[in-house]
């Protein structure tokens, strides 16, 4: 769904990327996340991926950790490595209501999410 939008702006634009599926990166599996981004060498990697079922992560917090937090540090690991910037796309469902507008966050602002599946991300924050 995003990711095929995105594929489709990114399309549009002629700009060049690589759209890997699920199917062919399982963000879970760290060896397959640091193979691929060293074969294709991004200097950007955004990432689509996450376990997006807000009212269940709350029962199946193994699977919301594991997609929203080790997925994503295998990630950001990977691209800190080999010097490419990571985007991570997330919902609005993240933070409470007292913030308005869209900004950079400190530490402490982002280590109050609303629901587990985005508190999984957090995890590993100082990578």
């Amino acid at each position: 769904m995003l990711g095929k939008d995105l594929s489709q702006v990114l399309r549009n634009e002629k700009i060049d990327f690589v759209s890997l599926s699920k199917e062919q990166l399982n963000i879970l599996n760290a060896e397959k996340v640091k193979n691929l981004l060293a074969e294709h060498k991004p200097t950007v990697v955004i990432n689509c991926a996450a376990y997006t079922k807000v009212d269940m992560a709350e029962v199946e917090k193994d699977k919301a950790f594991a997609v929203n937090g080790v997925g994503v540090y295998n990630l950001a690991k990977e691209c800190k490595k080999i010097g490419a910037k990571l985007v991570h796309i997330s919902t609005d469902y993240v933070f409470n209501n007292k913030m308005t507008l869209f900004r950079q966050f400190t530490n402490v602002q982002c280590h109050k999410p609303l629901f587990f599946s985005k508190n999984s991300v957090f995890f590993f924050f100082n990578i």
